[in-house]
């Protein structure tokens, strides 16, 4: 793999991994967890770029408890810019806020694809 590859294989599973929690069955200092249903997460915030924008808004919001998921997106944004913590992507206002938890949300969701060359 090349440092590239390995760098953006990293963010994703980061972005994945440390942002979204633990699956179902995990264990916790030896004790089970059980999975989480849809009901029990607070806030699920969508990252992405513009395409990702136009489903969000283009109805999304209208079929999931839109109290409970929320947006951040940039236009252009690739998966190499989103793996840095100084692109300003990050920064971005959210849009449509959850109603609790929107700075901490319980789980994340990547829609980004690589650099268009």
């Amino acid at each position: 793999m090349s440092p590239r590859t390995t760098l953006v294989a990293g963010a994703a599973l980061a972005l994945g991994v440390v942002c979204c929690g633990g699956r179902g069955g995990e264990t916790r200092a030896g004790t089970p967890v059980a999975p989480r249903t849809a009901a029990s997460f607070e806030c699920s915030q969508v990252i992405g770029f513009s395409q990702t924008n136009e489903w969000y808004a283009g109805g999304f919001e209208r079929v999931v408890d839109n109290a409970r998921w929320q947006l951040l997106w940039q236009g252009g944004a690739s998966i190499e810019l989103w793996a840095d913590p100084r692109f300003s992507g990050w920064s971005q206002p959210l849009v449509s806020p959850c109603a609790s938890r929107s700075t901490s949300p319980d789980r994340i969701l990547v829609t980004i694809s690589g650099a268009f060359e």
